[in-house]
């Protein structure tokens, strides 16, 4: 699954069939977690619990997006995703750049990463619903 189509530069914010910033960001985080799998850390995209936070840079050529999630079995994770193409020095050169993503287990009190730009989005409860994750409990 790529989710480079959804990243085109010349869709428009006020196009009524443009994704907006959920379906996008859920897209990648859904993506991040895929990649995670196929690492020895044990858990797939059905061990996601909720999103703690999240932040992205979506840009034409490289996209990032960095979250930390929570899973079903109480582990938590940092997760950097990477992905389009990576701009060469000289102009008109590109090279493909990877789809990668970078996993970091945190302890359970851990605080975020630091993360100053973008800042971390620490008001999930849109994304979470958008990935279908219920609510925390009480």
């Amino acid at each position: 699954m790529s989710v480079l189509p959804l990243l085109q530069p010349d869709i428009d914010a006020l196009d009524a069939v443009a994704p907006d910033s959920y379906e996008i960001e859920a897209d990648l985080i859904l993506r991040a977690m895929e990649l995670a799998s196929e690492q020895p850390y044990g858990f797939g995209v059905e061990d996601l619990e909720r999103v703690e936070a999240y932040w992205s840079q979506l840009e034409a050529e490289l996209s990032f997006l960095g979250c930390v999630v929570s899973l079903t079995d109480g582990r938590r994770f940092h997760l950097l995703y990477i992905c389009g193409e990576e701009p060469e020095d000289e102009p008109g050169d590109s090279l493909p750049g990877p789809e990668t993503v970078q996993v970091t287990q945190m302890m359970t009190t851990e605080d975020l990463p630091p993360q100053e730009e973008p800042p971390w989005i620490h008001d999930v409860a849109d994304i979470n619903a958008w990935l279908r994750l219920p609510p925390p409990g009480p």
